[in-house]
């Protein structure tokens, strides 16, 4: 007979995955300050002025990320709680089907209701994007990074 662990399973970001695209952004948000004082022209200028704010701004997101060491992702008896998405665990009943996408996890649930986006940076996104309640992304995305 298999024995059946109750230990939690618990995910963190990924370092090794994280450090790589801060080194990159990084080296965007450089690459447009260099543009902003090297350059000949006022188009390149204000290329370069937006290169270096949108990428430093993408590379102080990643940078949090890494020094961000809290569990993303637990899942144990009380169900799967995802830190980005809501305080509230969700109850592996209510789970429908996970599926993969191309970065990261879709979760549908039977009652999406139930479950509503709590935190921040995300509700906000979905009120924006709307993807979340149209099922392209699932009902929880789970990024994989």
């Amino acid at each position: 007979m298999t024995e059946i662990s109750h230990a939690a399973f618990e995910a963190r970001s990924s370092l090794w995955r994280l450090a790589p695209l801060f080194a990159a952004s990084l080296a965007m948000a450089s690459l447009g300050a260099w543009l902003v004082h090297c350059a000949g022209g006022l188009p390149v200028t204000l290329a370069g002025m937006a290169a270096a704010g949108f990428f430093g701004l993408v590379a102080c997101l990643y940078a949090a990320c890494l020094l961000d060491r809290r569990v993303q992702i637990r899942i144990d008896a009380r169900g799967m709680s995802v830190r980005a998405h809501s305080d509230t665990p969700i109850k592996l009943r209510s789970i429908k089907q996970m599926r993969m996408t191309a970065g990261g996890i879709a979760v549908d649930l039977f009652k999406p209701s139930m479950y509503p986006c709590t935190r921040s940076p995300r509700r906000w996104l979905v009120a924006m994007n709307n993807t979340v309640e149209t099922g392209a992304m699932g009902d929880v995305w789970l990024p994989m990074g």
